[in-house]
C-alpha cells in the first residue's frame, strides 16, 4: 500500500537537504490549513534551529514509529487536549446547536415550500411543518434514552452507534499488552494507569453518545410523522402507523425523489451529521491510516474525521452548498428542499455576523497566520475571531472580547458574514 511504501522507501536523508526547508516554508505560509498547521510547522522550525537538520532527522526517524511515541500521543490527546472541562462543555454546546439547527432548517424549508411554484423552479418536493414538529417532539422524547445510552458507554467504553471522534478509538497503547506484561502485577498497574489516562476520551464518547441518541430520536419521530400522515387513512390509522414506525423503524423505508432509502440509514446519517462523524473521503482516510503507522502525525491532526467534516457542514449551511452539492442535494425531492432550508438558515447566520461586525460587536477572521494572530492579541490590538460580550449586570465600559473560534461551525458562518461585510 501507499502507507507501506512511505514507511519502507521514504528517503529520510531528504530531511537533511534544502528541500526540507522548502516544504516547511510552504506549509508555514499556506492559508489552506487555517492557523493550526502553520503553528505546528513554526514549532518544527524552532526545533530545527536548536538541534539542526541532523537532529530533526533523528527525532522524526525514531519518533514516527516507536511504541513510546504511541503512548505519549495517547496521553497527550486524553490528558492534554481533552482534560480541560471547557472542551467537553463546548462539545456538548455545539452538539446541542447542531440538533436545534435541524428543526429550524425544516421550518425554513417548509416556509420556502409554501412559496408559489418554488418546488417546480427548484426541482424539489415540499417539506412540511409537521416534520419540524416531529423533530421537536423527538428531541424531548429522546432525552431519557440518551442518558441511558451515554451511561452505558461510560461503563463499557463501547459506542452504541459505532465510531468516535478520536481516530482509531479503542486502541490501547498504555496497557500491559503493549509492553508484554500481561498477567503480572506490573501489568495490572499499567492497565490501571492507562484506564485513568483514557478517562477524558471516555467522557468525550459519553457526550457524543448522548448527542447521537437525541439526534436519532429526533430524526426517527420526524420521519415517522411524515410517513404516517402521508400513508395513513384517517387520524386513527395514522396514529397507529406512527407508533409502529417508532417501535420498528428498521421495517420501513422513506422515498426521497424516486428512490427508497432505509429509515434506519437516515437515522444513522443524522446521528453522524450532528457529531461530525460522517464518512470521509480517500484523503482523510489516508491521513487517518498514516496516524496509525506514524503516531507523531497525530500531534498535528488528532481528530481527522472531525476536521474533515466541519468544513463540509459549514458549506452545507451556506450559499456555497449550491456550488458544492452534497449527496442529499443530489437526491432531489424533499431532501433537496431541506438542503435549501439549511442554506437559508446558515445565510441568516452570516447576515447576523455582518450586522454585528457593522455594529462593532464582532471582529473578522483576521490574519490566517498563527504568529500574526497571536501577536495582535499580545500587543493589545482587538483580537480576531471574537465577539464583544457584555455581562447583563455590567456597565457599558465593562464589555470584553471573547474568542469564539472554537465554536465551529457556527463561528465560521458568523466570521464569513463579518469578512464579507
Amino acid at each position: 500500500t501507499v502507507v507501506d511504501d512511505l514507511g519502507k522507501n521514504f528517503d529520510t536523508g531528504v530531511l537533511n537537504t534544502a528541500d526540507a526547508d522548502q516544504v516547511l516554508n510552504f506549509f508555514r505560509n499556506t492559508r489552506l490549513g487555517g492557523v493550526e498547521l502553520p503553528r505546528i510547522v513554526d514549532m518544527l522550525y524552532e526545533t530545527q534551529a536548536r538541534v539542526g537538520r541532523a537532529g530533526m532527522n533523528k527525532v522524526i526517524e525514531k519518533g514516527f514509529k516507536s511504541g513510546t511515541m504511541s503512548m505519549f500521543v495517547e496521553a497527550w490527546i486524553n490528558q492534554g487536549l481533552l482534560s480541560n472541562p471547557a472542551t467537553h462543555m463546548m462539545n456538548m454546546v455545539i452538539g446541542a446547536a447542531n440538533i436545534v439547527s435541524q428543526p429550524v432548517s425544516q421550518l425554513t424549508a417548509a416556509t420556502i415550500s409554501k412559496i408559489p411554484f418554488a418546488n417546480q423552479v427548484l426541482g424539489t418536493e415540499a417539506v412540511t411543518y409537521r416534520e419540524a414538529f416531529g423533530s421537536m417532539y423527538g428531541i424531548l422524547a429522546g432525552l431519557t434514552k440518551a442518558f441511558q445510552v451515554s451511561l452505558k458507554a461510560g461503563v463499557t467504553g463501547k459506542s452504541h452507534w459505532g465510531g468516535a471522534k478520536i481516530d482509531n478509538y479503542g486502541m490501547q497503547h498504555i496497557a500491559a499488552s503493549s509492553m508484554g506484561m500481561e498477567g503480572t502485577a506490573m501489568g495490572l498497574g499499567l492497565d490501571y494507569m492507562g484506564s485513568l489516562t483514557r478517562s477524558s476520551g471516555r467522557f468525550l464518547l459519553m457526550e457524543d453518545e448522548f448527542v447521537k441518541t437525541v439526534a436519532s430520536e429526533m430524526q426517527k419521530h420526524s420521519l415517522a410523522w411524515k410517513y404516517a400522515y402521508g400513508n395513513g387513512i384517517g387520524s386513527k390509522q395514522q396514529k397507529e402507523l406512527y407508533k409502529l414506525i417508532i417501535d420498528n423503524p428498521e421495517e420501513y423505508k422513506v422515498r426521497i425523489g424516486k428512490t427508497d432509502y432505509a429509515m434506519e440509514d437516515q437515522i444513522k446519517e443524522m446521528a453522524d451529521l450532528v457529531t461530525f462523524q460522517r464518512e470521509t473521503g480517500k484523503m482523510a482516510n489516508y491521513v487517518s491510516s498514516l496516524g496509525v503507522q506514524y503516531p507523531l502525525l497525530k500531534l498535528g491532526v488528532p481528530f481527522v474525521k472531525v476536521l474533515a467534516n466541519i468544513p463540509k457542514y459549514t458549506v452545507q449551511h451556506s450559499p456555497l452548498g449550491m456550488v458544492f452539492q452534497n449527496k442529499e442535494f443530489k437526491r432531489g425531492g424533499s431532501a433537496r428542499m431541506l438542503e435549501y432550508g439549511r442554506m437559508a438558515y446558515g445565510s441568516m447566520m452570516m447576515w447576523y455576523g455582518a450586522q454585528m461586525y457593522q455594529n462593532g460587536q464582532m471582529t473578522g477572521s483576521g490574519p490566517r497566520e498563527y504568529w500574526k494572530s497571536i501577536n495582535a492579541q499580545q500587543t493589545g490590538v482587538v483580537p480576531p475571531r471574537s465577539y464583544k460580550l457584555k455581562p447583563a449586570n455590567a456597565k457599558s465600559n465593562q464589555a470584553y472580547w471573547l474568542d469564539i473560534s472554537r465554536f465551529s461551525p457556527y463561528s465560521n458562518l458568523l466570521m464569513m458574514g463579518a469578512d464579507i461585510s
